[in-house]
């Protein structure tokens, strides 16, 4: 079973490296790959684009940083029903 993946890296070249790696292996599906938090959050929001098995989370990112973005996912899911 392929496990579906989101890459959250402002460093475009080493991101877009690492999801042909993946990719390559076969078991992997990228969803999509994000420059910083705030763009992981709203893709995240948008439930009809699926959510990922696994996020890939670069700590030091423009706008908001790892750190913070995964503040703010653990405080949503915090939440849900």
């Amino acid at each position: 079973m392929r496990k579906s993946i989101i890459i959250a890296d402002d460093h475009s070249m080493f991101a877009e490296s690492l999801a042909e790696n993946l990719v390559r292996n076969g078991n992997y599906e990228v969803l999509k790959i994000v420059k910083n938090g705030l763009e992981l959050l709203e893709r995240l929001q948008n439930k009809t684009l699926g959510i990922p098995d696994i996020i890939f989370l670069d700590l030091n990112m423009p706008i908001m940083s790892g750190f913070e973005t995964l503040q703010q996912i653990r405080a949503d899911l915090r939440f849900k029903d």
